[in-house]
């Protein structure tokens, strides 16, 4: 039988640390990407833009998270190693890859074999909390999906938990995917709300008895 991953609710506590992270450093890239091509000038090109959001972000990554282990990929690619996560109060190793999506999907391998293995999650060894669940948790795969918007503004990012990738059809399936919470959104719901200073108000006999 197969196995299920961890719930995408969960994940998202899980990835509480980074996720934020994440969204702040693919906001700093897009500001950089902007303001590239504003002081150049020159007509936007699609291509160069999200290598730009890419590169920046990467940096601003690596110096969030100096522990973190990066994959060298082309064209500025995003993949991390995050070993310390915890879920369920046990150590889960997790490999994140960052791409580019218009549709908020998985985006086709083509002849990337790097993908189509990222795209098969395998079986899920996860434990339900039991005592008899073995110590060691395997490594779990999740995408993080981010796109532009015709202002180059970031737009909402997507959590996505990849599951199988048929190499004879090309077909993607997904466990789940889940829109990952806009930290800003986040930050402002904590604030404490302004109290309303009381109104003096007094009652209408009062009132009477002082005219």
């Amino acid at each position: 039988m197969e196995k299920q991953p961890i719930p995408k609710h969960e994940a998202l506590e899980m990835l509480a640390s980074i996720h934020p992270q994440i969204h702040a450093a693919l906001d700093h890239g897009a500001f950089k990407s902007r303001a590239y091509f504003e002081s150049e000038g020159t007509k936007l090109e699609r291509s160069l833009q999200s290598m730009l959001v890419r590169y920046h972000a990467k940096i601003q990554l690596q110096n969030n998270f100096p522990d973190v282990i990066f994959d060298q990929l082309s064209l500025c690619g995003i993949s991390l190693l995050c070993k310390n996560l915890v879920w369920k109060g046990r150590i889960v190793p997790c490999r994140l890859r960052l791409w580019k999506s218009l549709s908020n999907e998985l985006p086709p391998p083509g002849d990337s074999d790097g993908k189509r293995v990222f795209y098969t999650q395998p079986q899920m060894v996860l434990f339900d909390g039991s005592p008899n669940e073995a110590d060691d948790v395997q490594e779990t795969k999740f995408a993080i999906l981010w796109n532009l918007n015709g202002q180059g503004l970031l737009q909402p990012l997507w959590l996505v938990c990849p599951r199988s990738f048929n190499r004879r059809t090309g077909e993607i399936t997904v466990w789940w995917d889940i829109q990952i919470p806009d930290p800003a959104l986040a930050v402002k719901a904590t604030k404490p709300a302004r109290k309303r200073e009381d109104l003096p108000i007094q009652s209408k006999k009062s009132e009477e008895s002082n005219n």
